[in-house]
């Protein structure tokens, strides 16, 4: 009989051990999988952002050529200068310089790079707006 408890106890502790290796190995195909899942996420975000920044880059030079323009509008005026004008040109680089900062941050600084991009663009189209009407209303 102790030959029979001890074969059997031999036999289930064989089974369990199977079962706990391949419990053990299909946990880790699951962290495997899901470091690829991470891996794939991070490389896609990793393209998203390098062609964001390119794009946003552009447009802050553009934005700086759109002043540059005003402000030597500006210069030619003379004695008929608008000082509020000039200070409005002058918030306007402010600004568009805070945007080229904020793109030059780590991009992990920001927890949330979804809502980063929503305020960013959100900004910079309030820029871009902004440099538009002060040149209309600058048409002399």
């Amino acid at each position: 009989m102790s030959m029979a408890v001890m074969l059997s106890g031999a036999l289930l502790g064989s089974c369990q051990s199977s079962a706990d290796r391949v419990d053990s190995a299909e946990q880790k195909m699951e962290n495997a999988e899901n470091e690829l899942e991470n891996a794939e996420r991070d490389a896609a975000e990793s393209r998203e952002w390098i062609e964001f920044k390119k794009d946003a880059l552009i447009q802050i030079e553009e934005n700086q050529v759109k002043i540059e323009e005003l402000k030597l509008k500006q210069e030619s005026a003379g004695k008929l200068r608008d000082e509020v004008l000039e200070e409005r040109i002058e918030r306007l680089q402010e600004k568009n310089e805070e945007l080229r900062s904020e793109l030059k941050e780590n991009r992990a600084e920001h927890n949330d790079w979804a809502e980063f991009k929503r305020e960013f663009n959100h900004d910079m189209d309030e820029l871009g707006e902004s440099l538009n009407d002060l040149g209309k209303n600058n048409k002399n």
